[in-house]
């Protein structure tokens, strides 16, 4: 539960820093810029095109000057908006992702910690559980062991002396086996043989 917890409060911590909607506005800044510099190259790349469509009397009239103080001004802003674009925009949108990234990273090792946790929890209790179920089964099983040995000596015959001591050791009777187990019987229940 802890590390679920913790997994939680981490993926809390990165949402809250909203990572992925400066993304979203650092993409849009890379394409705005990148709009700007295809139209300001377009520009520069026509204004050089007039310029060599420049007739002589523009070019006596000063306009070639003109033309290329222009064309300087738009080379200047061309490399300007690339600079920007390339070590600026583009670096903070890649930084932006590899953050994302990292804490997608970051998100997805405490979800798989937590899920181990809850596995080795669950394996434990399970382990727990076999343990208890395996003692309760052999309590048992002693228990009816016990009883039925209980039952057992219950129900034996056991023989007598004549004073009604129980007898430690039968004799033996080496002729007939069957019959040395009721040679000294002695019972105080059965009738006497007079009739």
């Amino acid at each position: 539960q802890a590390m679920q917890d913790r997994a939680k409060r981490t993926e809390k911590r990165i949402t809250k820093k909203n990572l992925r909607a400066k993304r979203d506005a650092a993409k849009d800044r890379v394409d705005s810029l990148a709009d700007e510099v295809i139209t300001m190259e377009a520009r520069y790349l026509l204004l050089i095109q007039e310029k060599e469509r420049l007739t002589p009397r523009a070019i006596s009239g000063g306009y070639r000057d003109e033309m290329d103080a222009n064309i300087s001004e738009y080379r200047q802003i061309v490399t300007k908006l690339k600079t920007e674009l390339l070590f600026g925009a583009l670096v903070d949108l890649r930084a932006l992702e590899g953050e994302i990234k990292e804490s997608e990273l970051v998100v997805e090792q405490a979800q798989f910690f937590a899920e181990e946790a809850n596995a080795a929890r669950d394996e434990e209790l399970r382990a727990i559980w076999r343990r208890e179920s395996r003692a309760r089964h052999d309590a048992a099983a002693l228990d009816k062991r016990r009883a039925i040995g209980d039952q057992k000596r219950a129900w034996r015959v056991r023989f007598y002396t004549a004073s009604g001591k129980p007898k430690k050791r039968l004799q033996t009777d080496e002729d007939d086996p069957m019959a040395q187990a009721h040679a000294g019987v002695y019972c105080g229940g059965t009738a006497s043989g007079k009739p």
